[in-house]
């Protein structure tokens, strides 16, 4: 149990339940969050990320702590390294 303050720890995924719920546990506690089609893809995104299956909690609002800035596709990402690569050479000549 990794603790950022006192509001914030890691919680561990254990599933999703059969309502939109995410089961976490967070100490000795188990917390079931029913989430919507947003949070689900961010989890999801999260634990694929991710090597381990830790969640940030924040245990005063129960809420899950996740960075959800936007998200880019790795061929996106390819491209535009690619290209700030060929800026590199063009620059030489």
């Amino acid at each position: 149990m990794l603790l950022f303050n006192q509001n914030y720890e890691m919680g561990v995924f254990k599933g999703f339940g059969d309502r939109n719920e995410l089961v976490i546990v967070v100490g000795s506690q188990e917390y079931v969050l029913e989430l919507n089609q947003q949070e689900i893809g961010d989890v999801a995104y999260h634990l694929m990320h991710h090597e381990n299956l830790l969640i940030p909690f924040n245990k005063e609002t129960q809420q899950l702590v996740l960075n959800s800035d936007q998200h880019y596709d790795e061929e996106e990402m390819e491209e535009l390294m690619n290209i700030s690569e060929g800026a590199d050479d063009h620059g030489e000549e």
